[in-house]
């Protein structure tokens, strides 16, 4: 098993809100067929999850990585 992570595009549609405010309520964006870039995290190029921040994918591939390792 490998697990990987690369960016990952993702454009919104009309029905699709991607930007929650700090106070609770969803915001739509200006413009709605801008991509907003993620990290996919993959295992065998397969999408298992997905973070905001390539520092935030690192991290979890570590720890499943870690979790895979002890699993054995």
């Amino acid at each position: 098993m490998s697990i990987t992570i690369a960016p990952l595009e993702v454009t919104p549609s009309r029905d699709i809100n991607f930007y929650p405010s700090s106070d609770g309520r969803n915001e739509v964006s200006k413009d709605q067929n801008k991509p907003i870039q993620y990290w996919g995290i993959y295992l065998d190029n397969e999408t298992i999850s997905y973070a905001s921040s390539k520092d935030h994918a690192e991290k979890t591939k570590e720890w499943m990585e870690k979790w895979l390792t002890n699993k054995n």
